[in-house]
């Protein structure tokens, strides 16, 4: 399988919303099956219920790593609600209380400036692909943007997962105020001795704004609160968090339909099995499928940071099919001993398929 390659394909950011077509699709099979096959429909009822409810949010971390802070730059700016509320778990490697059991859908593990042996132990309990680590009060490691990063990429090193820095302090002014303008010629005066500009924007905040006005004098008060906000890690933060929401989602969808196929097997009523396998052959279920598989760490290698391919036309959904099920024909067991990578492409060109299908009817 090394020697395919996703470049040359336009990208973009394609999913299934949290709420929408597919749930009342499904909402409708459930109905339908109950009327034919109450046992079926108790087994569907609740591979559904699990792919509609809420995705769960932990933040954990150890006492005083700023769990709480966390959260409000996770939540800061955002113009629409998730859908769901990150829940801050009790402190890890604390006396008063027992270690929580991290079994989030997404888990947020905060550390401060060092790495603790309790640390490492929490971290390596978060199942894989559920967990983000954020190094919060990255500004105690140092006051340069580059030895922030650098101590961020050693505990990527560390743990196994991706470390993002921020500073939320920084990032919770910069998301509800700006800069005024006495603050600006007080930085232009190289305050950073001033303790009030260290209490609203953090001494990292105070650092990033003088380097910023020693190199360029004339930059706006507006122009500097934009990038201490970035510098402050908050939108890389979310960013990683969106994409990790929807790659848990996508995968809850993945389940969905292998729980569909078994239930579809295994129901003794044939109509019970004509309605499921009825939405399986659906543009919603293809859909879902698609989705599910382009996640699925079985593909992960060559997918890589690529977003799901949308087809603009009828003509690229159907070159995307075929390169897909080369891929899968291509596979070989070594690379692939379950096979996972290989069913993942499949239905990833049943997906195009219904595509190139659903373009050609309504061109």
């Amino acid at each position: 399988m090394s020697g395919y390659s996703l470049s040359g394909y336009s990208l973009s950011d394609v999913g299934l919303p949290d709420h929408g077509p597919s749930n009342d699709g499904l909402d409708r099979l459930v109905e339908r099956v109950q009327r034919v096959d109450a046992s079926v429909a108790d087994q569907l009822t609740e591979s559904v219920a699990r792919y509609q409810r809420p995705l769960t949010v932990q933040v954990a971390g150890r006492a005083g790593t700023g769990r709480s802070s966390v959260i409000r730059a996770l939540l800061a700016g955002r113009a629409e609600p998730f859908g769901f509320d990150p829940v801050e778990s009790d402190p890890v490697d604390s006396p008063a209380t027992p270690d929580p059991t991290l079994d989030g859908d997404l888990v947020l593990y905060v550390l401060a400036a060092s790495l603790h042996p309790a640390d490492r132990a929490a971290v390596r309990a978060i199942p894989a692909g559920h967990g983000l680590v954020v190094l919060n009060k990255a500004d105690a490691v140092g006051a340069s943007l580059a030895t922030v990063l650098a101590r961020a990429n050693e505990c990527t090193d560390a743990l196994g997962v991706r470390t993002l820095p921020l500073v939320a302090i920084t990032a919770a002014t910069a998301a509800s105020s700006a800069v005024t303008p006495n603050e600006l010629a007080r930085l232009r005066n190289r305050a950073d001795d001033d303790p009030t500009l260290a209490e609203r924007w953090g001494s990292f905040g105070v650092g990033i704004a003088i380097d910023v006005l020693r190199r360029s004098p004339h930059t706006s008060a507006r122009t500097l609160t934009q990038i201490l906000a970035a510098a402050s890690g908050a939108s890389g933060l979310q960013t990683a968090f969106e994409r990790q929401r929807r790659q848990v989602q996508a995968l809850r969808g993945a389940r969905l339909i292998d729980d569909l196929e078994r239930l579809a097997t295994r129901a003794l009523e044939g109509a019970a099995r004509d309605e499921i396998e009825h939405f399986l052959r659906s543009d919603v279920a293809a859909q879902i499928g698609l989705v599910g598989a382009w996640a699925s760490p079985g593909i992960a290698a060559v997918v890589g940071e690529h977003e799901l391919v949308d087809p603009v036309d009828d003509e690229q959904a159907l070159q995307l099919a075929r390169w897909w099920r080369g891929f899968s024909d291509a596979g070989d067991t070594r690379s692939d001993p379950t096979g996972a990578g290989r069913r993942a492409a499949l239905r990833i060109h049943h997906g195009y398929v219904r595509s190139w299908a659903r373009a050609v009817r309504d061109d």
